[in-house]
């Protein structure tokens, strides 16, 4: 069955607002007086099946106007395909069989003129990869307003986790921070009196860990869960000390089902499996295989993009034992397609307004 893939004109509006997200050609390049193009759009990167439509946004288009394909590879022969109008900003292209993946340059084709729209990747595939969950890295602290751990946004966007780091403080109490100091302030080794009045970059005041448990009660419809980091701490029993606190909490609190537990210290994840052995436990830092990671209780990888490029088919073996996978600080379109093409399960982002366009993209197309 031929598959239409349309770009959504909400996808496009977000993806033109992030950089990196699509391409935008020189207006009028190759072309004069009125036959140019201009507003030319496009992102790059996504999954396309053989026979499936495929659109480019822009101002300019004609009817008889031809897109030509150009591979950066010289053993891929060029391919021109007649354009049709899409409404007013963009036209659509059938790719044939045979087109392959690769980097292309574009090139429209009117009559004897030409005008460059830049260069574009397509992933060609034979089954469209499933959809990926996107985790707010750090809540959704990239927002106007927003604290590096804010939480209620991304509870209200409902995508599937919202990724808060914790520190505890030298008298036990539980604080939500990125970095290991506040206002040049140890919090490891500052008592929360010496911490509580410190503020954040929105303003607010440094958030406990209480604070955010209760922001999910609020929210018992969202189905976002919390992506609990436990930072690593300066010594062993420091890391133990802050998981047993915070288990302990989310625990009083009935929220165990919502959380995942994700750590660069393989001392604070096994601290949680031996309180709470059903606990979702993901491991940060990298450089371990899924079989030692399983061996070891690991229910989940959550590895910077770099590793997952280096080791791809950590994926599938991860997969095979019953371990999820998430990619991370996944902010450009470019990268979010090639992790979903991949075949992650979640990626972390800055953008989780652009990535969950993506997302409805890859849902939509299934």
């Amino acid at each position: 069955m031929k598959q239409t893939i349309i770009v959504r004109t909400a996808l496009l509006a977000a993806l033109c607002s992030v950089c990196g997200g699509t391409v935008e050609a020189q207006n009028g390049q190759g072309m004069v007086g009125e036959t140019k193009i201009y507003k030319v759009k496009y992102f790059t990167g996504l999954a396309a099946t053989p026979r499936s439509t495929y659109y480019i946004g822009g101002k300019g288009f004609a009817n008889g106007d031809r897109l030509r394909f150009t591979s950066k590879s010289r053993l891929v022969r060029p391919t021109e395909l007649t354009t049709r109008l899409h409404g007013t900003d963009s036209v659509a292209v059938t790719l044939p069989d045979g087109f392959v993946t690769g980097d292309y340059a574009m090139t429209l084709v009117r009559g004897n003129l030409e005008q460059s729209l830049g260069n574009n990747r397509i992933v060609m595939v034979g089954k469209m990869p499933r959809p990926v969950g996107i985790i707010a890295h750090r809540g959704f602290w990239d927002t106007k307003g927003s604290a590096q751990n804010s939480l209620a946004k991304a509870l209200d966007m409902n995508v599937y986790g919202s990724e808060t780091d914790y520190w505890i403080t030298r008298d036990g109490h539980l604080v939500i921070n990125h970095n290991h100091d506040i206002d040049g302030k140890v919090i490891e080794t500052s008592t929360y009196d010496e911490l509580k009045n410190c503020r954040l970059s929105n303003g607010e005041t440094l958030p406990q860990l209480s604070d955010l448990i209760e922001v999910i009660k609020q929210h018992p419809n969202s189905k976002t869960r919390l992506v609990l980091e436990t930072k690593e701490h300066s010594t062993d029993e420091r890391n133990r000390a802050a998981v047993d606190a915070a288990v302990k909490l989310i625990r009083e609190a009935g929220l165990l089902d919502r959380v995942s537990f994700t750590s660069f210290s393989l001392v604070a994840l096994k601290e949680i499996l031996r309180l709470a052995p059903k606990a979702k436990v993901v491991y940060l830092k990298g450089g371990m295989s899924p079989e030692k990671a399983h061996s070891i209780g690991i229910r989940g990888l959550s590895y910077n993009i770099k590793e997952l490029r280096d080791n791809p088919q950590w994926v599938s073996e991860a997969h095979a034992l019953g371990l999820t996978v998430n990619a991370w600080t996944i902010n450009t379109v470019a990268d979010m397609t090639e992790m979903t093409n991949l075949g992650v399960d979640y990626i972390s982002s800055n953008n989780p307004l652009v990535a969950v366009e993506v997302e409805k993209y890859y849902a939509e197309h299934q």
